[in-house]
């Protein structure tokens, strides 16, 4: 992978900026070790906890579009 004179990995830096121009982050909390039992759910459901949220999200919020889908709000 190639290195910026700063030193940070260009591809990494690119995918950074991709990801703050086109997503919104949300941080919650959960119980001491909820977030493995998120884990474990989400792997055998075959997704990911991101994947999961988003899913029940779109079944509860109208108008929710989950991260994949398709949208009219494309920055790029």
């Amino acid at each position: 992978m190639r290195k910026r004179e700063d030193g940070k990995n260009s591809q990494t830096v690119a995918k950074n900026a991709y990801n703050n121009r086109n997503y919104d982050r949300i941080a919650i909390q959960v119980n001491k070790g909820e977030r493995e039992h998120l884990k474990e759910f989400a792997k055998k459901n075959g997704e990911s906890v991101n994947g999961l949220v988003n899913r029940l999200l779109a079944d509860a919020v109208p108008d929710f579009i989950p991260v994949g889908a398709e949208s009219d709000n494309h920055d790029n």
